[in-house]
């Protein structure tokens, strides 16, 4: 299916990725594509795009391996507080939740332009 041109037709996608064409249109659907039945077309790049996903996410994933430490017994010498705290480097800034999203981080630096712009205006009026 790589590097073909033109327009695919449903089924044909559903015979390489081994799913049945309800399957691909429902998932089609769900992406944005125009697609009715399995005789739909859609373009070629959408087409690999869409196989190279669904490759991806039925790939076996390695499992991730845990290291375990164990920690030494502490003494009450090591649970005392350190006399000194040295501030050589320093704490990195804690990144708010909303900044770990993409869309909240987008609409608030939007909110933050129009605000810009709407102020500016005011002052020039």
């Amino acid at each position: 299916m790589e590097r073909t041109v033109g327009k695919i037709r449903v089924y044909e996608i559903a015979h390489s990725v081994g799913m049945t064409p309800t399957e691909v249109v429902e998932k089609l659907r769900a992406r944005g594509e125009l697609v009715t039945t399995a005789s739909s077309t859609v373009h070629a790049a959408v087409a690999d795009a869409f196989v190279a996903k669904v490759r991806a996410d039925s790939a076996p994933r390695p499992l991730q391996t845990v290291a375990v430490r164990r920690r030494a017994v502490a003494s009450d010498a090591a649970l005392a507080p350190p006399a000194e705290v040295s501030s050589a480097v320093p704490a990195a800034p804690e990144i708010p939740l909303e900044m770990l999203d993409i869309r909240a981080r987008y609409e608030r630096l939007l909110a933050e332009a129009r605000a810009r712009t709407e102020a500016k205006r005011r002052a020039t009026s």
